[in-house]
């Protein structure tokens, strides 16, 4: 008999839906994340060097590549994951362990043979956090029609990703490690330029809430939930995408990431792929401007940046509150003193990146007609508001 029930396999396609993103604070809507599954966590070492240097975009792409991977891999994309910038954190059930670690492998050299980046990757058995008390729980959110977005409570999550950060870590994939299955990237797109603050700054936040119970947690992120609908308003006032904002890339220098990854690296088959995205990128822009109803997979291409901005993920809770958002500097100002003072009253801590910018990279699955459009903060966003929060947290254990 399978020790993987049926109902414990599809705990999270079964988990019952949430539609506002306010419902996140509220601890009935969760449920405990079953033991006999695995957190999976890969991330970019030194990463933070890499942005420094200019290579953003690199980063954010091998993120992104490690989930288009397990992606074709289930041949589904109704699973829980977490885009953080330089990486990105998966729940499946243990069953799929040996299958994701062959991908997750295969993805490794690929990027660093193509992106000269080190991706460290760490499976991590919920049991074992469990076994330390911790506690992890899930809910999920409707997006729009293509997309479901997992919610996390707890702290387990936090427990599996510093593990597999530490040296010489039994979570830890080793190098030497040859698999047997080779990912495939196939749905991974990246053909937007980036996009331009409506209001002159573009925001990449992470919060990190600090409390002794479930309903003070949940009283001080319906706070800041509260603060950023009183200085900003609707969500389109601050929602990072615009349609008149989202601008198709041609240039062969951002075409290239696609290319390369549909490709493998193969030179031939690069250079057929970049010719099929240039003719695809020419077609859209012209079904765009012209309101032509094309169709490709699920989508009217006139109406392309309308399925970008409703299925995108700017918002979510996966342990820590991050958000990308458009604001003029004044807001922003008013925004990091409210939260300097809860941070101040040991409430929260925070990390904050602003740039002039946003970046987007989508991945689809058009078997099942999900997709995903990830967006980040361009020079850094995610991963360096992640270093400034990493910094607060190390100085408040001293």
């Amino acid at each position: 008999m399978n020790i993987f029930q049926h109902s414990t396999i599809n705990f999270y396609k079964e988990l019952p839906e949430i539609s506002e993103f306010a419902e996140v604070t509220d601890s009935s809507h969760f449920r405990k994340v079953p033991e006999d599954w695995i957190v999976i966590v890969t991330d970019i070492v030194k990463s933070t060097e890499a942005i420094l240097e200019g290579r953003y975009k690199d980063v954010n792409m091998a993120g992104g590549l490690t989930l288009m991977g397990i992606t074709n891999l289930l041949k589904d994309m109704e699973f829980p994951f977490f885009f953080g910038g330089d990486g990105v954190t998966v729940l499946l059930p243990g069953s799929k362990a040996m299958e994701v670690r062959d991908i997750l492998s295969d993805t490794r050299t690929f990027v660093r043979e193509y992106f000269k980046l080190d991706l460290r990757i760490g499976l991590v058995p919920v049991s074992d956090i469990y076994a330390e008390g911790l506690s992890l729980t899930m809910a999920k959110l409707r997006i729009s029609k293509h997309y479901t977005q997992a919610v996390l409570g707890g702290t387990g999550i936090t427990f599996a990703e510093d593990k597999i950060k530490e040296k010489n870590s039994r979570y830890l994939t080793d190098e030497s490690y040859v698999p047997e299955l080779r990912a495939d990237f196939s749905g991974f797109t990246c053909r937007w330029k980036d996009i331009q603050s409506p209001k002159g700054e573009m925001v990449a936040l992470i919060v990190k809430i600090n409390s002794s119970s479930d309903s003070e947690a949940a009283e001080t992120f319906s706070s800041l939930l509260a603060l950023i609908d009183s200085l900003y308003g609707s969500e389109r006032e601050y929602h990072p995408l615009r349609e008149e904002n989202l601008k198709i890339a041609h240039s062969s220098s951002i075409l290239d990431r696609e290319a390369i990854a549909s490709s493998k690296g193969n030179k031939i088959l690069k250079l057929f792929y970049l010719l099929k995205i240039k003719f695809e990128t020419y077609a859209t822009e012209l079904a765009i401007r012209w309101n032509i109803p094309l169709k490709a997979f699920h989508y009217k291409l006139n109406h392309l940046k309308n399925y970008q901005i409703i299925s995108s993920d700017f918002r979510k809770f996966d342990g820590t509150f991050k958000m990308v958002f458009a604001t003029d500097t004044a807001d922003r100002k008013r925004l990091e003193s409210n939260l300097l003072d809860s941070e101040k009253a040991g409430k929260l801590q925070y990390g904050i990146h602003v740039s002039d910018r946003a970046l987007m990279t989508c991945l689809l699955h058009a078997g099942t007609e999900r997709e995903v459009h990830f967006i980040d903060g361009a020079g850094g966003g995610y991963a360096l508001a992640a270093t400034e929060l990493k910094k607060k947290l190390q100085a408040a254990r001293v």
